[in-house]
């Protein structure tokens, strides 16, 4: 029976080396999923964040040509906004740009509207100037050649 025991013994020895290696090979295993999930999960994130950075770049251009044709548009010179946007980074500090340009077009047009207006009332009062000075013309003319047929009706 000792021989029956032995193997018994021998038998059991080896399933329990089988059950160690077979733990440590899962155990290797799951470290190796792991690693791989946490790779996986770095890589989707770089090309996320390369994805969104790309996309923010071509949004960032497009706005910036769209500024840029508003801008020509009003008669600003893009050149100078070209070179103050280069050094701008965000959308925000983008928008911020254009309200500077969009504020001072207006300013602009709104100065030329007070130069405007004061031009025209100063041609309005010039024009009705004029047509005072024709009026007191005319009347002392009129007045002139009434004087002169009265004299020749009375002589």
């Amino acid at each position: 029976m000792k021989k029956g025991n032995q193997s018994q013994l021998d038998l059991e020895k080896l399933i329990a080396q089988k059950q160690a290696e077979n733990q440590e090979l899962t155990t290797a295993k799951n470290s190796l999923e792991s690693q791989l999930n946490d790779k996986q999960k770095g890589l989707l994130a770089q090309v996320l964040n390369k994805s969104s950075e790309v996309k923010e770049k071509t949004i960032k251009e497009e706005i910036i040509k769209t500024i840029e044709t508003s801008l020509t548009s009003q008669g600003i010179d893009s050149k100078v906004f070209k070179k103050e946007i280069t050094a701008l980074s965000s959308l925000t500090n983008i928008e911020e740009l254009q309200g500077k340009y969009t504020g001072q077009k207006i300013n602009d047009l709104a100065s030329n509207y007070k130069s405007s207006t004061y031009l025209n009332i100063g041609l309005g009062v010039l024009s009705i100037g004029s047509l005072l000075v024709l009026a007191y013309l005319l009347i002392k003319g009129f007045k002139k050649e009434m004087g002169e047929s009265l004299k020749e009706k009375s002589a």
